[in-house]
């Protein structure tokens, strides 16, 4: 049995989870919540772990997640604290999806994340594009990815001050229909839109068929019980509004309707002003997860206010490299514009640069203690 130790200021655990609990109610205690977006990519930097041990086993896998956790909650003293339990999952970045179709497009690299080269690269390949095998490529690696997990997990305690958590073992998440069009397809897929409109609806009927299958079966592999579903549409920004809602929005409804529940999550973290009122008022979605530095607070204040929940907002390359004087009037202005509805989690937009100093977003933890809530 292999026990891990986490040591954090119980006081502040106990803080957050009263925030993350009243969040949920649309209402704040005492300040705004934050979570950075603080993935594996600068953890297994801050530690000193390239990716390719990371992906080299479901053993490999699941002890990072593990150890990333544990330094995570160890160092950085945002609202994070408030975890009950440890998830892990078969984590390969953003290339399930794609994966599902073509397992040999992933380009494995040991400094940066995986990535996809597109290989649907005329029209008469794409219109040879069917459901894929979901005992075959990247979903037989999922599989059984999670049934090692499974297994790991029983040989591990994980506690947090001296009180044990559970580790729960998930399916993770895949990038669904448009970034996996993107993926897989490249700049044909907007060029294609135009030249053969036709044949890019019946793709994209296919990928979100292959979404839901894939979905449906690796929530039954590891148990795993979800409200609603939760997407991914990034590259969506490059669309205008009508073609957004001629080509994805058909997409990503039928994926949401495949699940029971009312939860309808989407990360989104390009420039989405003039997407706003396609997610809030056709996509009705419930939680946007991660919005991008580039869109502008006051669009999302007008437009959806207290809609839907949403989180995100500080560039990156600020917090990366800014001066703190410049990253708290950045702060600031979330605050005061976003603050009101109950709906806002403040993060970074989206996510956090490896290299980025702790340090950093520590003194804006503490700058948001600092503020609470300025308009009461």
């Amino acid at each position: 049995m292999t026990r891990v130790s986490i040591k954090c200021d119980p006081l502040k655990r106990k803080k957050s989870m009263e925030r993350l609990k009243a969040y949920e109610r649309k209402t704040y205690i005492d300040r705004i919540p934050i979570c950075f977006g603080v993935e594996a990519r600068y953890l297994l930097a801050q530690r000193g772990i390239g990716f390719l041990e990371y992906f080299e086993s479901p053993e490999s896998n699941f002890y990072h997640q593990i150890m990333n956790f544990k330094w995570r909650m160890e160092n950085i003293e945002d609202d994070f604290l408030g975890c009950q339990e440890v998830r892990v999952f078969p984590d390969f970045q953003n290339t399930t999806t794609a994966g599902l179709f073509d397992e040999t497009s992933i380009i494995w690299d040991d400094v940066q994340p995986p990535r996809v080269k597109p290989f649907i690269l005329t029209i008469q390949e794409l219109r040879k594009c069917g459901i894929p095998d979901m005992d075959k490529g990247m979903a037989a690696r999922k599989r059984m990815y999670i049934q090692r997990m499974k297994e790991l997990a029983k040989d591990y305690i994980v506690e947090i001050n001296g009180e044990p958590v559970p580790i729960v073992v998930s399916m993770g998440w895949h990038e669904t229909m448009m970034s996996g069009a993107i993926d897989m397809l490249g700049e044909n897929l907007f060029l294609w839109m135009y030249e053969y409109p036709e044949d890019i609806k019946n793709f994209l009927n296919i990928l979100t068929d292959a979404s839901i299958l894939f979905e449906k079966t690796m929530r039954a592999v590891s148990g795993e019980k979800r409200e609603g579903a939760d997407a991914i549409a990034d590259g969506g920004e490059m669309l205008s509004a009508d073609m957004f809602k001629e080509f994805m929005v058909p997409c990503y409804l039928k994926f949401y309707n495949a699940f029971k529940g009312q939860r309808r999550g989407l990360h989104m973290c390009g420039k989405i002003d003039h997407l706003l009122g396609v997610l809030k008022d056709d996509l009705r979605i419930t939680m946007l997860n991660g919005f991008g530095f580039s869109v502008n607070p006051e669009n999302i204040a007008s437009i959806v206010g207290s809609a839907f929940f949403y989180s995100g907002g500080i560039n990156p390359m600020l917090l990366w490299k800014g001066a703190m004087d410049d990253i708290k009037k950045e702060v600031l202005r979330y605050v005061e514009v976003l603050g009101r509805f109950g709906t806002y989690m403040m993060a970074d937009g989206y996510n956090v640069v490896p290299g980025t100093s702790v340090e950093t977003m520590n003194a804006i933890v503490a700058y948001l203690d600092e503020i609470g809530l300025p308009w009461r």
